[in-house]
């Protein structure tokens, strides 16, 4: 094992060890995987609450979104060759979360909110009002979206997938992905014409 180091509980991981932790983890060493968890959690729980705009179902969908990984992580073979292309473990376990994120929906639709939150703007303390004024609008507009235009303007836009990948990952044909984001953008730049 390559520079990774075990101090008591605590397992550092090294950027260049990622490979070696993910093969720990596959074998379901707890330290290598709490490493995982670490390092992953916040993207995770972001572009859940992206996609769920509910802070305690963004929370229980992230942690059921781990929970998946831990059973799954096996599948992982390292670089894996998806769609003819090869992948990171990150885009690989991002298609597992958004896959498990409309499993959620489509089981639990009844408690998704119409509300989404988009990083248009950063808040950063240099910011002047009128930009915050501007964030706000655009997260206004992207929460009204119509629900199947919003999720595929957050995959595609925000998360940059492939209309391709939309569509095998929500089951609908590219036409449709490709249709969905156009009436998305269009409602946007209404809505901000409307407001401005």
């Amino acid at each position: 094992m390559a520079d990774t180091e075990v101090n008591g509980d605590e397992f550092e991981v090294k950027e260049h060890d990622e490979d070696e932790i993910i093969r720990l983890a596959q074998k379901k060493d707890i330290n290598a995987f709490e490493s995982i968890y670490k390092k992953y959690l916040a993207r995770i729980y972001t572009l859940v609450f992206r996609m769920v705009g509910n802070p305690m179902i963004s929370e229980e969908i992230t942690q059921d979104i781990f929970v998946r990984l831990w059973q799954k992580i096996g599948l992982y073979k390292g670089k894996n060759i998806v769609n003819g292309e090869t992948c990171s473990f990150y885009t690989w376990f991002h298609r597992l979360a958004v896959n498990v994120i409309i499993k959620h929906k489509r089981l639990k639709s009844s408690q998704f909110t119409n509300e989404i939150y988009l990083e248009a703007v950063s808040y950063g303390d240099e910011k002047k009002s009128k930009d915050m004024d501007v964030s706000m609008d655009i997260d206004k507009a992207v929460s009204s979206l119509p629900h199947e235009a919003r999720h595929v303007f957050i995959l595609h836009d925000v998360e940059g997938y492939r209309h391709e990948d939309i569509a095998r990952i929500k089951n609908i044909s590219v036409g449709t992905s490709k249709h969905q984001l156009h009436r998305a953008k269009q409602i946007i730049r209404r809505l901000l014409k409307y407001e401005m």
